[in-house]
């Protein structure tokens, strides 16, 4: 019996060897071990809000152009300490280091000696990952198709014993892949742990994957004029797509068929309506959307009144060096909140440190450059200048706060003199550049991350120092107050400033206008009052309007901006509106997906930022039952905002 059995192996076993392959499963390189580690790729690679990887620069593997490390297998087998990164982070890590230290993919090089098909296992060691159903890594194949690859929600530093595999086809000769990290989403990362290349007789399957650009800037075109939306799909050389358009309630404005050629093709864009609208198409049995906005077009023009502001400037906090500015993304921001409608823009921020690094040595150059990059739309612009340099500091404390920066940076000077001296110096270049407004400190408390002693007398002082030098430089720049954490803690700055107000502009954080009747607004005013009755509240830093459905996000934004025009606040200055980057949670702080794809928020802001612009809060029509407020501009009304509520 025994012998039988045998028999029927070696029967299966030849039988089996023309399909699968005599050599099925033999290995044809592996880089790295299978250890849980990445500490065995030799180019480390650990990118984070305050990183650095200076290495990366200087290393003629690097393709900085495409953020791109290339490693070619030096002999197939096994490479045990390979001479390629150990890990890839998504691209919006520019906006914390240098554009030549950040890797978002891995180019490997390899040579064949026939064609076949191979099956390649990516082990991680680590990754980060804050957003479910994100499909954030996309490899590239020699033959051009792809395949993308979706975390889970996770951060794992060491063993993380995921894997991603994928057949495909080889040539003889040179082969090429590519892994790429291709979403922009915040802190997007992954180690490492091994790479293993075999020989497989399994059949490569590539999934239609339907890539879907609309043409026009951002996704952001105009009414009567028709845009267009690419697509592209590697992986789908012929085929035909159909796709339907339907608006923010899911009327449907549009559909048709487009027959692909070399995997290419393009949509007609109706544009008769203003409107967020979404791009359903199907292809291969798969489905995918995109999306874009019509919107009312914008002139440049200087609103110094105007109550819609937002941050679209990146100023030099939180970096480990000032000079660190992704150009491309600033550009693109700037335009988006140009196109919005925004008028105001605050710098958030600029550190003492980042323009006197060493006492006596002034350098503004890239604020500077910053404000030119503005110049075109003529925004009324803010600058936030905050903390201390570590030279001047009372405190020589390098422990990190929560925001990255060591404690010693948000503590006052030990010699006020030289606070004096670097406003001073400051100013001249406030005035040249045309900067309306400085507002001085961040969110200064009894407990802050930004006041690192607490103390209010101390804030009084570099308030009070800050707008007298300020004054004689430059009488018409609005001081701002530098947006106290809470009522008690601005009471007793005002107290030690012997009532006075050393400020021309009140700024507040985080006025909770996401609910109905917030008392904050309310609180601030009666506390101002009773110290400098008149002065005008802005809201500086804002973004309660932010939710996981984009679509609830955009109805809260457009509500939050109205209550705080109720509520007597003269401009709601947005927090990350026009960015794409996320956040550590999946929540849509933002106009825009980690894709860059327009979301409904962007079209409620500028249809809010069209009819309000120049308008004036006429009165609260507001019931029980129903919220609604009359906005009038030239004595026409022209905004009534109101929805059936509960009272939320």
């Amino acid at each position: 019996m025994m012998n039988k059995f045998l028999i029927l192996i070696a029967f299966c076993t030849v039988c089996l060897q023309p399909l699968w392959g005599a050599d099925s499963g033999a290995l044809v390189w592996r880089l790295g071990k299978t250890d849980g580690s990445n500490a065995e790729f030799r180019v480390p690679y650990r990118p984070w809000e305050y990183g650095r990887e200076p290495r990366l620069a200087r290393d003629p593997n690097m393709d900085h152009k495409t953020m791109t490390y290339r490693y070619t297998v030096p002999e197939n087998g096994v490479v045990a300490s390979p001479d390629m990164i150990a890990g890839l982070s998504t691209r919006s890590v520019r906006r914390f280091m240098p554009y030549d230290e950040v890797a978002t993919g891995a180019e490997i090089v390899w040579d064949e000696k026939e064609a076949g098909t191979r099956e390649l296992d990516i082990a991680l060691s680590g990754f980060t990952c804050y957003a479910p159903g994100l499909k954030g890594i996309t490899v590239t194949f020699p033959n051009g198709r792809e395949k993308v690859f979706e975390l889970p929600v996770k951060s794992v530093s060491k063993n993380a014993k995921k894997v991603l595999s994928a057949v495909f086809h080889v040539k003889p000769g040179r082969n090429v892949l590519t892994i790429r990290i291709s979403t922009a989403y915040k802190l997007y990362r992954i180690w490492f742990d091994s790479l293993t290349l075999r020989k497989t007789g399994k059949t490569p399957r590539f999934e239609p994957l339907l890539r879907m650009t609309p043409d026009a800037f951002s996704g952001i075109s105009h009414p009567g004029k028709p845009g267009t939306m690419t697509l592209h799909d590697p992986n789908t050389p012929s085929g035909t797509v159909r796709y339907t358009i339907t608006d923010f309630h899911g009327k449907k404005t549009g559909s048709g068929e487009v027959a692909l050629k070399d995997g290419s093709g393009k949509i007609e864009l109706p544009a008769g309506k203003t409107g967020w609208f979404r791009v359903t198409a199907k292809v291969g049995g798969k489905t995918f959307e995109s999306a874009y906005v019509v919107t009312e077009p914008v002139t440049p023009e200087r609103i110094p009144d105007s109550r819609f502001g937002c941050h679209a400037i990146n100023g030099a906090t939180n970096t480990v060096n000032p000079k660190i500015c992704w150009k491309e993304a600033e550009r693109e921001k700037l335009h988006r909140a140009f196109l919005g409608g925004a008028r105001n823009v605050r710098i958030h921020a600029f550190r003492w440190g980042d323009m006197e690094p060493k006492k006596g040595d002034y350098r503004f150059d890239q604020l500077e450059e910053r404000v030119k990059a503005a110049a075109p739309y003529q925004f009324e612009i803010l600058l936030n200048v905050h903390s201390t340099p570590m030279w001047a500091s009372s405190s020589q404390n390098k422990k990190l706060t929560v925001v990255g920066s060591a404690k010693a940076l948000s503590y006052p000077p030990k010699d006020w003199k030289d606070w004096e001296d670097f406003v001073r110096a400051l100013m001249p270049e406030v005035k040249k550049l045309g900067i309306s407004g400085v507002e001085i400190g961040n969110e200064p408390g009894y407990s802050s991350a930004f006041w690192g002693n607490g103390s209010p007398e101390d804030f009084a002082r570099y308030l009070k120092t800050a707008y007298l030098t300020a004054k004689k430089i430059d009488p018409e720049c609005k001081i701002l107050s530098g947006a106290p954490l809470s009522v008690d803690f601005f009471e007793a700055v005002m107290k030690a400033n012997d009532r006075k107000p050393y400020f021309d502009v009140m700024s507040v954080h985080y006025l909770r206008d996401q609910q109905r009747d917030s008392s904050k607004p309310r609180q601030w005013r009666d506390s101002l009052d009773r110290f400098a009755p008149g002065i005008p509240i802005v809201n500086t830093e804002e973004s309660e309007y932010r939710n996981s459905n984009p679509g609830k996000a955009a109805v809260d934004l457009v509500k939050l901006y109205t209550r705080e025009a109720k509520n007597g606040i003269g401009c709601t200055y947005a927090f990350q509106l026009f960015q794409d980057f996320g956040g550590y949670k999946p929540i849509y702080y933002g106009c825009f997906d980690p894709d860059g794809t327009p979301l409904p928020g962007f079209a409620a802001y500028r249809a809010m930022t069209h009819r309000l612009e120049h308008a004036k809060f006429v009165a609260d029509l507001s019931t029980p039952e129903y919220e609604a407020y009359l906005f009038e501009r030239k004595g026409t009304p022209s905004w009534c905002s109101g929805e059936r509520t509960t009272g939320s």
